[in-house]
């Protein structure tokens, strides 16, 4: 299961106030992601998150069918100091948390399933970590108890969703942007080490999106499937994009480590190929 990442939507904002923290700007550039025939409307607009979004509520019914997320990274989304292992990581990484984050609610199943829906998810931008920046915050994070982190060389990641129906219809679009937050995201090392991080957000932003509409006063939560049914939603989760090392995560708690010791990716026996180059 992807490490779930809270930040409250204002908190960059709060945070510039102090100077002492800060957030990194959403992507200047983004590469051509899915062209959307639906209307975004845009829910969150500010420098370090943008969303726009579009559900078609009456569709989606509880309990519904929807296959294994299919991540990809647009061509020239992957700048050149990013290598595409890495880029797939961070690809494999939202797929990964947007499965995790639906499965207490929806019945997943396999690719090609009749009358399920197909999530498909681009990567448009990938903004590298400083290393400088982020190896001068992690030597600091193992010596000066709480956030430590210089607010300077923040990544940031720019991802396309949609939510098809077997027949193409489109029943959800998404347009998501963030930028890394200086107290919430840990220093890592490697230069995906914010947008691994922020790929976990974007699964877990998308999934509320999906299950209740949270800006409606009194809005019904949506219900939870039994346990054993959420365990086997898990459990495919784990078999399509595999799960993080506990000992690693335990370990990172402690210490900075980099995404790759603590996320192996995709079992290869599994492994679905990932759309796209991202080669600029």
């Amino acid at each position: 299961m992807s490490i779930p990442v809270r930040r409250p939507v204002h908190l960059c904002a709060l945070a510039a106030t102090a100077a002492l923290v800060g957030c990194a700007s959403v992507p200047k550039e983004r590469a051509v992601g899915i062209g959307h025939t639906v209307a975004l409307e845009s829910v969150l607009d500010e420098p370090h998150v943008r969303i726009e979004l579009f559900v078609d509520r009456d569709a989606i019914a509880p309990g519904a069918r929807i296959s294994r997320p299919v991540a990809g990274i647009a061509p020239g989304a992957r700048p050149e100091a990013i290598p595409e292992a890495s880029a797939r990581l961070v690809a494999n990484n939202a797929a990964r948390s947007l499965c995790n984050e639906l499965a207490p609610y929806f019945e997943l199943v396999e690719s090609g399933t009749a009358e399920a829906f197909a999530p498909r998810i681009l990567l448009t931008a990938i903004v590298p970590t400083s290393l400088r920046a982020a190896g001068v915050s992690a030597i600091a994070d193992i010596f000066i108890p709480g956030p430590a982190r210089l607010p300077a060389g923040l990544g940031a990641l720019a991802i396309d969703g949609e939510l098809l129906t077997s027949d193409g219809t489109v029943v959800a679009a998404v347009r998501w942007a963030r930028g890394a937050n200086a107290v919430t995201d840990n220093a890592q090392v490697p230069v995906i080490g914010d947008a691994w991080q922020l790929a976990d957000e974007f699964g877990e932003e998308l999934a509320k999106a999906l299950t209740a509409d949270r800006r409606r006063a009194g809005a019904t939560p949506a219900k939870r499937l039994p346990p054993d049914r959420v365990k086997a939603n898990r459990g495919r989760c784990s078999a399509w994009f595999g799960h993080l090392n506990p000992a690693a995560v335990g370990a990172g708690r402690l210490v900075p480590l980099t995404p790759e010791l603590i996320d192996p990716g995709p079992p290869k026996e599994a492994s679905e190929p990932i759309e796209g180059t991202g080669k600029p």
